[in-house]
């Protein structure tokens, strides 16, 4: 396969936070003042969790009146240990 110009395409701010997580992230920080390590360990528990990352949105960003999940914030606390342990 052969790559000329035609390969390239500009995304759209949409298109690249729904293709490329870190543009999300990087978004979400900005917008809600808050550290990106922060909401990428939050993104990052919500999958080990098996819990949709909107939960982190709705709860911590937004401040949304919704219950605490339990399975989220035990992985946090695993990724907050482990980084404490590099």
């Amino acid at each position: 396969m052969t790559y000329d110009h035609t390969s390239i395409k500009i995304l759209t701010e949409a298109q690249a936070e729904a293709r490329f997580g870190f543009v999300k992230t990087r978004a979400l920080a900005k917008e809600y003042n808050r550290s990106v390590e922060w909401l990428t360990r939050a993104f990052e528990a919500c999958t080990m969790a098996g819990v949709p990352e909107q939960y982190i949105i709705d709860k911590y960003l937004d401040k949304l009146e919704i219950p605490k999940n339990e399975a989220v914030d035990y992985q946090m606390s695993v990724l907050l240990k482990q980084a404490k342990g590099k």
